[in-house]
């Protein structure tokens, strides 16, 4: 039945070749019928057992061997494919007892999950596993940019290709990767059908994950790893083997069953500690339950979408900002050149410049490689749809359903010790296609809408403030003054009922809670972080419901209102400031640079010095200025709306003092230094609209009381500043009249009652009694409480603490507005005092 006839695999392996697997290579249909092949499989394992294993375990060594000759070979992609149809056709060979003799066979090798011996343990698994190689069939053979599918040639050989032609290209490529990546699934889903061999699979294939966990690290070192294509066509495997399966049929306490495949031990938990989650697990009882297969598929594939496609976009992005810095370099260098010709010619740099020119040939090469395999439409379809039953699965714990949605005011137990993961990733992902393919996540949106209110309302479940910002982030992605395609799903989660009495509240207290988030740059993040925010306010604004709702909350005066205002208030002094001050440091350089002789005496490194200054100043200069307009813009509103919580003392006098610093630097004496040329095109720097704002704060919280609040502002206000900054603003006719002529007036008052604080300081003098002075201010106290340390303070005083730090100052205890306790008899007789003073002064 089998002939001994010559073959295109001979060149490679010769008399080593086996005459079954000749016939399989063959044309693969044309070498053996199926029938044929069956015969041969089953009445081989029903004669001899050992004749069996030693033929097959032959036959299986040559097709893998052939698989690992073409990719060392980079031969053309039928050779790679034939050898794994090879070895479907063979797994799918069942006798009459339903039993695959071939996947029993396979998975008893030793090679099948074997140990790993050295560092490299994620590539190591892949290259010494049996199915290992045949996961590598991709655009690049590795992370180094060799190719393998022929297609792959015209890619990655005319790196400058036009945009249409590489589109192409990539369809193409994707094409034949999903026709391979389907015939890996079949011989997954060979061996997991097969009852005697499916534990080993699952084995082989939770392996591959933990082996591979810390590509999801930032600074993961890729030669210990498998490479991005591999990953990539093992989650494609795994989403196919998880399309079918519906939630009903996933356990949610599957990590804590003693038999959970994957690995989560090193992962943090959404809202508990490392000892709540030991506890919580020892109180499970599980024996009597056994992890359904597909729960298990479903896990691993959450595990997938880390390790796989999030780690893959990833890298992505990584090698943009290589580029971008490679790029920058080659503009320096060329810059050099053009100055200093004689350059040119000198080793060292013309060896940079040949280096840096081939890095940038191999990071584009990279760049293309895994554009092919992220952009892939068919894959990024199924994995949209895969990730809302993830969102699904962590969320049901708070939600088995969406309609009747009720959020609680503590984390239920077991979404606090849920793998903070399979969030992270899920999001990570939603954050990549709605940027890069609006529409495809459009036509798979699902219940994602109300996913993202739940996730959105939930920020005080969720202890990580910077995993909760991804969820923020998203929101603002779909906002349509960001996105227009997006209105509608931005108007489904805006028009839920928990979304009128949730969002503004939870949005509100998250915007104060962001100050920290763990991460090392947490001081700028915060920043972007809460203009998203801001840019999600603006759009609620617009619907009455969530407008009524934020005022209702500074109506209640709620302390995470007061701290949301405080943060507000904080933002605009440091964005300003900055941005003032940046804008100083371009005027004062670019000034120097216009006096051509003087800028030409500096010494060279003083030069260089100021030119990386003014840089870094016009980087970051149009970055703060755009959140400072947001964030004013945003006050504005507030203001406007809810003018009264704004006057009272600590919030007042605090808001007083903000905009008192910031008017005096856009209209004080020193404002002339800020003028830079056409920096409206270039840093969007526009301060008239700027003062109108803050002039806008000012008449909206028009008072006695605030005027009051404007005069106790020791740091900023004089009447003589302020004088000055009216008169220039009637007299150039800044804003408009009106506008012009309500400031005067409320700076009349605020003048006034200036005078008479100078009046009241000067008719007290020392004679002030220790027991009325504020003991961190020594200051004469109009309203005492006692803190729970015993110390005596000012209301206004501590209030205006606790806005910014809810912990004692004395003791650094957490400590609230509710810890204070009034003085009444102290508070009366400080009255009686100063009232007697006053009388006294008068007489």
């Amino acid at each position: 039945m089998i002939s001994q006839g010559t073959h295109k695999w001979d060149s490679c392996f010769g008399p080593l070749v086996s005459p079954i697997t000749k016939h399989l290579l063959h044309e693969l249909t044309g070498g053996i019928s199926d029938e044929a092949l069956a015969d041969i499989v089953a009445n081989g394992y029903a004669q001899s057992s050992s004749a069996f294993q030693e033929e097959f375990t032959k036959c299986l060594n040559t097709l893998r061997n052939c698989v690992n000759a073409v990719n060392a070979g980079r031969r053309i992609d039928q050779f790679v494919e034939q050898p794994i149809k090879s070895i479907l056709r063979l797994l799918n060979i069942k006798t009459q007892s339903n039993i695959r003799p071939i996947a029993d066979l396979m998975v008893s090798r030793e090679d099948f999950c074997p140990s790993t011996v050295t560092e490299y343990n994620g590539r190591e698994f892949v290259v010494c596993s049996y199915l290992g190689p045949m996961f590598g069939m991709g655009v690049a053979l590795n992370d180094r940019g060799d190719y393998l599918y022929e297609a792959a040639k015209p890619l990655l050989e005319d790196i400058s290709g036009a945009s249409d032609q590489r589109r192409l290209c990539y369809r193409y490529i994707q094409g034949q990767l999903a026709s391979y990546r389907g015939t890996l699934h079949k011989i997954m889903k060979a061996l997991l059908a097969n009852a005697s061999s499916r534990e080993k699979t699952l084995d082989f294939l939770a392996l591959m994950l933990k082996h591979n966990r810390k590509r999801t690290q930032i600074q993961g070192e890729k030669s210990k790893l498998a490479s991005n294509g591999v990953m990539m066509n093992l989650f494609s495997v795994l989403l196919d083997l998880s399309e079918p399966v519906t939630l009903d049929k996933v356990q949610d306490h599957y990590v804590f069953h003693p038999r959970c495949r994957v690995y989560v031990e090193d992962e943090t938990r959404l809202n508990a500690s490392t000892e709540n989650v030991a506890e919580y697990s020892k109180n499970l009882d599980l024996s009597s339950v056994e992890p359904k297969f597909t729960t298990e598929c479903f896990y691993l594939t959450m595990h997938g979408l880390a390790v796989g496609m999030n780690a893959t976009v990833a890298s992505l992005q990584q090698n943009k900002e290589f580029l971008y810095r490679i790029d920058e370099e080659l503009k320096k260098l060329d810059e050099a050149l053009k100055r200093d010709r004689s350059l040119s010619a000198h080793p060292q740099a013309k060896k940079q410049l040949e280096h840096l020119i081939k890095l940038k040939t191999d990071v584009t090469k990279w760049i293309l490689r895994d554009e092919c395999v992220t952009m892939d439409e068919f894959l990024l379809s199924r994995c949209v749809r895969f990730v809302n039953k993830q969102l699904a699965l962590v969320l049901r714990p708070i939600a088995s359903n969406y309609h009747d949605i009720a959020i609680p005011d503590d984390p239920p137990q077991m979404f606090a010790v849920f793998p903070e993961m399979y969030l992270e990733s899920a999001l990570d992902f939603l954050k990549f296609v709605i940027r890069k393919e609006p529409g495809l996540f459009l036509e798979n949106a699902c219940s994602f809408s109300h996913q993202l209110l739940i996730l959105l309302c939930s920020t005080h479940l969720i202890k990580n403030p910077f995993l909760s910002s991804k969820v923020v982030s998203i929101a603002f992605m779909l906002v349509p003054l960001y996105n227009p395609r997006m209105a509608g799903i931005f108007g489904e989660i805006l028009n839920h009922e928990i979304s009128e009495r949730h969002l503004f509240p939870s949005l509100t207290k998250f915007y104060a809670d962001v100050e920290q988030t763990g991460a090392h740059t947490e001081f700028y993040d915060k920043f972007n972080i809460r203009r998203e925010i801001q840019v999600i306010f603006k759009s609620m604004w617009e619907h009455n419901a969530h407008r009524n709702r934020l005022m209702q909350m500074a109506r209640d005066c709620t302390n995470d209102f007061f701290r949301f205002t405080n943060m507000i208030i904080n933002d605009t002094t440091f964005l300003l400031d900055e941005s003032l001050e940046g804008l100083k440091k371009i005027h004062d350089i670019e000034t120097l640079q216009e006096i051509k002789e003087v800028w030409d005496a500096l010494p060279k490194e003083e030069r260089d010095m100021k030119i990386g200054v003014v840089t870094e100043a016009k980087r970051s200069v149009r970055i703060w200025l755009v959140m400072c307009n947001d964030t004013m813009e945003l006050f504005v509103n507030l203001t406007r709306d809810n003018p009264d919580i704004f006057c009272q003392h600590a919030l007042g006098e605090r808001v007083a003092a903000m905009l008192n610093h910031n008017i005096l630097q856009l209209c004080g004496p020193k404002c002339a230094s800020l003028k830079v040329n056409d920096a409206e095109r270039r840093f969007e720097w526009r301060p008239r609209q700027l003062l109108e704002q803050v002039v806008d704060v000012y008449l909206n919280l028009s008072s006695e009381q605030f005027a009051e609040n404007i005069a106790q502002d020791e740091r900023s206000y004089t009447p003589e500043a302020f004088g000055y900054i009216v008169q220039k603003l009637c007299t150039k006719s800044i804003l408009p009249i009106r506008q012009t002529e309500n400031f005067k007036n409320l700076m009349e008052k605020a003048a006034q009652h200036h005078k008479e604080k100078e009046e009241l300081e000067t008719d007290f003098g020392d004679e002030c009694p220790d027991e009325f002075k504020d003991e961190l201010m020594s200051t004469l106290m109009t309203d005492p409480v006692k803190l729970p340390s015993g110390h005596v303070l000012d209301r206004k005083f501590i209030l205006r603490h606790l806005l910014s730090d809810q912990t004692n100052p004395f003791t650094r205890q957490p400590m609230t507005e509710h810890d204070l306790e009034p003085l009444a008899d102290l508070k009366t007789r400080i009255s009686d005092w100063i009232r007697e003073k006053r009388a006294s002064a008068r007489s």
